[in-house]
């Protein structure tokens, strides 16, 4: 007879969070987990695609392109950022905050983006990121890792709308009586049937093996900085999302 050995317990996230004492708390660090684990998987996503290609280049006898291992790099260090603000939530430290340039923040994104959206030209169904901003960026007073964490989300949904049928997604940075607003765009299938308000509920997600995850914590990114994002149908197709942030102090118009 072999040994009878006890069976393994199972451990939930809940229970290793979970205090008793105060319920709210469990609640917050449930959340704040969940918020953890669906940025970090963007990160990893984009390395992939990144690495994949890399790994074309290598079979077809070029040299990697330089741009695209420094996009992996920014994605990584986004994640790193992520997980010591994370921490830093746990520890009562305050989130860092800088004077930071709208324009090129969304100028990251966009590089970004075009590197995923180099799969669905391979298939035969390519995909135009076109990003616009008239002269110097906007200047906001933010937490970087935080913003492009709501901008990464929200230009992936778009990305992600278009399916395997590919289109265009607009990225647009402008500004405006103290106000500085970026519009994404993209001639998917808008959102259909839903209430503009609907498709922020965490956990309602029309795409399959969607976590429903991006859009509220894109929301919750942007409301932090006080600002505010909507979302809407466009009358020729497809969805576009605004932002609307504060300027930075010295930078608001008189």
């Amino acid at each position: 007879m072999g040994v009878r050995t006890a069976p393994l317990p199972v451990i939930r996230f809940q229970d290793v969070f979970r205090d008793h004492g105060n319920p709210e708390r469990t609640y917050v660090l449930g959340r704040v987990m969940l918020y953890a684990a669906h940025e970090v998987k963007t990160a990893l996503t984009v390395i992939d695609l990144i690495l994949d290609a890399v790994r074309r280049q290598a079979a077809s006898g070029h040299a990697p392109d330089p741009s695209d291992v420094e996009i992996a790099q920014a994605a990584l260090r986004r994640a790193g950022a992520l997980l010591e603000e994370i921490l830093a939530y746990g520890s009562g430290r305050t989130l860092r905050r800088a004077r930071l340039d709208l324009a090129e923040v969304v100028r990251s994104v966009a590089d970004m983006l075009r590197v995923v959206a180099r799969g669905n030209a391979e298939t035969g169904h390519p995909v135009q990121i076109v990003e616009r901003s008239a002269g110097p960026g906007p200047v906001i007073q933010g937490d970087r890792a935080l913003l492009e964490a709501s901008l990464v989300n929200l230009s992936f949904n778009s990305l992600q709308a278009l399916g395997t049928r590919g289109g265009t997604v607009w990225l647009e940075v402008t500004c405006d009586a103290g106000v500085a607003e970026v519009r994404i765009r993209d001639t998917g299938p808008g959102l259909g049937d839903l209430a503009p308000e609907e498709v922020f509920r965490p956990y309602r997600s029309s795409r399959e093996g969607g976590t429903g995850l991006g859009l509220s914590i894109a929301r919750a990114g942007i409301e932090a900085h006080g600002g505010t994002l909507t979302l809407r149908n466009v009358a020729e197709g497809g969805a576009e999302a605004v932002l609307r942030l504060p300027l930075s102090g010295a930078d608001r118009n008189p």
